[in-house]
């Protein structure tokens, strides 16, 4: 019997509106692309990096998430600047 797929869901906030979702999966769920659709952003993410996000939303202030148009992938920051840009 195989163990079940690990999954978590992170939903990140600016006021009241969602600005993005964390979706964290295990290797045996494919993998969907990031997008940025009716003004929210929805990144996917390996469970494996979930401690890693966690520690990041609980000791970084503040946290931005962004969308890079030119990579097609979400992308979480600490300051509000792409590197680069």
């Amino acid at each position: 019997m195989s163990s079940p797929a690990k999954r978590a869901k992170i939903d990140l906030y600016s006021g009241k509106k969602l600005a993005g979702s964390i979706i964290l999966k295990d290797s045996s769920t494919p993998a969907e692309p990031d997008m940025y659709t009716g003004g929210t952003i929805y990144m996917q993410l390996p469970y494996a990096m979930c401690g890693a996000i966690l520690e990041l939303l609980r000791h970084e202030k503040p946290v931005f998430i962004n969308f890079d148009d030119n990579e097609k992938r979400g992308i979480l920051l600490t300051n509000n600047a792409l590197v680069g840009r």
